[in-house]
């Protein structure tokens, strides 16, 4: 049941991937992304990698059935683009584009290959299993076209590995690009409340905790961000229950030394509006930030199951979604078992982790067995 991601770097009317990418960047005043038939080719030949050979990640190993390249830059090149500048997303589990992207938005340092600020192109792809994303930069792919007559430059990123390119190419779209973005972005609606795990995992002590906020500075204008303080309110009151991460502790070294991450470390409520305020240093320049964003509401009835035995009354053709209010930093459920008598089921499903989705016909009981919880339905006109 858990959903897997790896990490190598208003949707309301979104209708594609590529709109519903957009409008986060748009959102945050990034510029958006164009697609490139090059970058596709790349994305659905490592997906048809993954599904022949059985295998997940973001290498490929020579000699295997349907190798096109070890890394996505190499598959790239042999798809026929000319720059090995390339940052890759690839996801598996999920049931469509937008559930695949809104988890990898989730996870902080795939986050950052979506909002990255020096992208303006994208190619991607699914199969039955898989999603794969790779992004480039058309202006670098442009100049590795190009002869150069050149002895100082940027190196290593086009076909021809020792080719030197301007630095003024590489930095044509950050150059352009905000100074500073943050996301969730300031006034979003319908923002995930938990996050659960990615790979590497940002809070390996924790199965599951409440959606990241993240702020990044350009670095085309700044080197370093510091935290002076980083805080997250519901109802003017302070979450206490969080961690901060910046390349100094995150623990896989992913992090740059222009990214800061709040975690607030329980899940986070539905239809709720929290506000963000933050004091960084900026190079050494300080800037306040303040914004809010509110969660997504939940349409069906929702019942919190917080106690080891709990008991609910439901009326029979209705949707509820129980929520298993973890209990400890790790308390997440990946398979549940049911009795009932009386009745019979319209619907069920374990929709993530932590949330179970049921519509009962009749009238009568049916009890839910998670772990060590047990949630007793008594369903009633």
């Amino acid at each position: 049941m858990k959903k897997l991601i790896f990490f190598l770097g208003s949707l309301l009317f979104a209708s594609s991937p590529l709109d519903i990418i957009n409008s986060y960047r748009t959102n945050t005043g990034l510029n958006p992304l164009t697609e490139n038939a090059l970058l596709k080719c790349a994305a659905t030949k490592h997906n048809e990698y993954m599904a022949k050979n059985k295998v997940y990640g973001h290498y490929e190993m020579l000699n295997t059935p349907y190798f096109i390249g070890k890394t996505p830059g190499d598959r790239a090149i042999n798809c026929g683009y000319e720059s090995r500048y390339i940052f890759e997303n690839i996801s598996k589990g999920q049931n469509s584009y937008k559930e695949s992207i809104e988890n990898l938005m989730s996870a902080i340092y795939h986050r950052i290959n979506f909002l990255n600020f020096n992208i303006d192109e994208i190619g991607y792809a699914k199969n039955t299993q898989f999603f794969t994303y790779d992004m480039g930069n058309s202006y670098i792919n442009t100049a590795c076209q190009k002869e150069w007559n050149i002895r100082s430059g940027s190196y290593g990123i086009c076909k021809e590995f020792n080719k030197i390119i301007p630095i003024s190419y590489i930095n044509q779209i950050k150059s352009k690009n905000p100074k500073l973005i943050f996301f969730p972005y300031a006034n979003m609606k319908n923002v995930p409340t938990t996050f659960y795990n990615e790979h590497p995992d940002p809070l390996p002590d924790y199965d599951i905790s409440g959606y990241p906020i993240s702020i990044h500075l350009n670095p085309y204008y700044f080197k370093t961000l510091r935290i002076k303080s980083f805080e997250i309110y519901q109802n003017n009151k302070k979450i206490q229950n969080t961690r901060i991460l910046t390349y100094k502790n995150d623990p896989n070294k992913k992090l740059s030394k222009t990214d800061a991450v709040l975690f607030p470390l329980t899940p986070l409520k539905p239809n709720t509006t929290y506000h963000i305020e933050a004091k960084i240093l900026a190079n050494n320049t300080p800037i306040n930030l303040s914004w809010d964003f509110t969660t997504k509401t939940i349409k069906s009835n929702y019942l919190i199951n917080d106690a080891k035995y709990q008991q609910f009354i439901i009326k029979p053709n209705k949707d509820y979604i129980i929520y298993l209010k973890p209990l400890s930093p790790n308390d997440t459920f990946n398979s549940i078992r049911v009795s009932y008598i009386g009745v019979s089921i319209n619907k069920f499903k374990l929709k993530d982790n932590n949330h179970i989705l049921v519509n009962l016909k009749g009238n009568g009981s049916f009890n839910i067995f998670a772990k060590d919880r047990e949630i007793k339905l008594k369903v009633k006109e």
